[in-house]
């Protein structure tokens, strides 16, 4: 394959006053025009354009068959980078030759138009599954703006034989381009990672936090989310005395800790904080037997900002990076995918088995995501990858959360009670909290009884779930001084 980029319309005078951060006034970019092809060239005769699909890590298809989708539900998201496929089907006339592809991305805002080009010999129809039987486009983070629009044309790369066949089909569209809806919305994650002093077994040991490890987390985020940047940053260690077992104990208290210390300190509601533990010298020897890797809260509504926290194992490696994107997905109100026994399933989960769907695209690696040999990253198997419903769903939550910020400014604070539930019908750590948000979760019905036993009625509450685990935070407005124990439908009294 040979592959050649053209830049056109670019302004050097715009460049450098951008680049030296200078306010330059700039002449409004001249209309953009349909692409037109060179004197000389052709579209190909008895080939046809059938699909193009664009992959910023889950795929996405612009076109198949004569018919454009303008609204799939995947986002295209404005500064991240992506591939565009294009496939051909060869009409019966079809002689096997060479074939120039052009891919061409324009936009007002960024001032003209890039184009692409790639040649290949077409032997056979594409195929998903073979990345070389395709026109693969890469695009940068900075060619898409939120009115980028496309085209793609096929012309002859030599001389066509006599008879061969129609050039309906060779472009897409046939006049102009389509736009692709990009959006600027959402795009940003923001996590605050507390790492935790390990005091039980008097080792002090702490996580790994280096550099490199941290690259690693914020990478496997940027892989697998609908991102353009992630804002990481690591806290000062805190001391936990809290015992971690692989059976999952501990997690839940260590995980209160977290939400407790990200009210005390007062953390924005748009950042999630996720305590990272080594509860062993290893992860294997902490999982020799199998083990809970981490557990977070399932935020159900982007208002509840005490309860977007997390913990995890974290240790050198990929490990904890699937299990750190994995809990924060929780956080962003995502269920378990259903792969390899993995509770609290999302029964709204599309894709048999946990998987993928589509293939998916590595935007840091440039590698081609098979979705036959994949999961999605809210199940229990591996490898794993995103699949096209957890990224659509993940973007919505990370954009709703961006349109609270201003409303979330006004919010006043008021008292709630908190317990935490298990699922062997137990409930403990009655606690009377003020938040400055009304908690949303699968609502749930809490009666009161004065201290004789008396039933004072009952009162809406809200379950707070466990990602991982299960039970969760059941939250109630705080009930009066005449309530003293409050139950739920299948758990014994609970005094407060």
């Amino acid at each position: 394959m040979t592959r050649l980029q053209v830049s056109l319309s670019v302004s050097l005078v715009a460049s450098f006053c951008f680049l030296l951060g200078l306010g330059c006034r700039q002449e409004a970019p001249e209309p953009i025009v349909a692409p037109t092809p060179p004197t000389g060239d052709r579209l190909v005769r008895g080939l046809t354009i059938e699909s193009v699909v664009l992959n910023q890590a889950v795929a996405q298809e612009l076109y198949r068959d004569e018919e454009s989708f303008e609204a799939s539900g995947v986002p295209v998201v404005v500064g991240r980078p992506g591939l565009i496929r294009v496939h051909v089907r060869m009409q019966s006339s079809w002689q096997e030759r060479r074939v120039r592809a052009e891919l061409t991305l324009s936009s007002e805002s960024l001032g003209g138009a890039t184009t692409w080009e790639e040649e290949l010999e077409i032997e056979e129809d594409s195929s998903s599954d073979d990345f070389d039987s395709t026109f693969n486009f890469i695009f940068g983070a900075e060619d898409l703006a939120v009115d980028s629009r496309v085209a793609v044309r096929l012309w002859e790369a030599e001389e066509p034989p006599a008879a061969a066949g129609s050039v309906e089909g060779a472009a897409w569209p046939e006049l102009g381009s389509v736009p692709l809806h990009a959006t600027d919305w959402g795009g940003t994650v923001r996590v605050k990672l507390l790492p935790f002093i390990y005091l039980p077994d008097g080792s002090d040991r702490l996580p790994d936090t280096s550099p490199e490890q941290i690259q690693i987390l914020t990478d496997n985020l940027m892989r697998l989310y609908p991102l353009r940047s992630v804002e990481v940053e690591v806290l000062e260690p805190y001391p936990s005395d809290i015992e971690m077992l692989s059976d999952g104990t501990g997690f839940s208290d260590l995980l209160s800790l977290v939400s407790d210390l990200r009210e005390e300190w007062e953390i924005p509601f748009d950042t999630a904080v996720f305590g990272m533990v080594a509860p062993a010298v290893t992860q294997q020897d902490f999982c020799q037997f199998g083990c809970t890797a981490g557990l977070a809260y399932r935020v159900a509504s982007p208002r509840n900002s005490k309860f977007k926290s997390g913990v995890g194992l974290a240790y050198e490696g990929e490990g904890a990076a699937r299990t750190f994107a994995h809990e924060l997905g929780h956080i962003h109100d995502r269920g378990h995918a259903p792969c390899g026994g993995a509770g609290n399933a999302d029964e709204d989960f599309p894709h048999a088995g946990g998987g993928i769907g589509v293939e998916g695209w590595d935007i840091l690696e440039e590698e081609w995501i098979d979705p036959q040999e994949h999961d999605d990253v809210m199940g229990y198997c591996k490898p794993d990858w995103v699949s096209d419903y957890t990224f659509t769903a993940l973007h919505q939550r990370i954009s709703a959360v961006e349109g609270l910020r201003e409303e979330r400014d006004s919010l006043e604070r008021s008292a709630w009670l908190t317990f935490q539930v298990d699922g062997a019908g137990a409930a403990r750590r009655p606690r009377v909290q003020e938040f400055g948000f009304v908690p949303e979760g699968p609502p749930l019905t809490a009666e009161l009884f004065d201290e004789d036993g008396t039933s004072l009625g009952r009162t809406e509450a809200s379950l707070m779930r466990y990602g991982d685990l299960p039970g969760g935070v059941v939250v109630l407005p705080a009930p009066s001084s005449a309530v003293s124990a409050v139950q739920l439908e299948g758990y014994a009294p609970l005094s407060l």
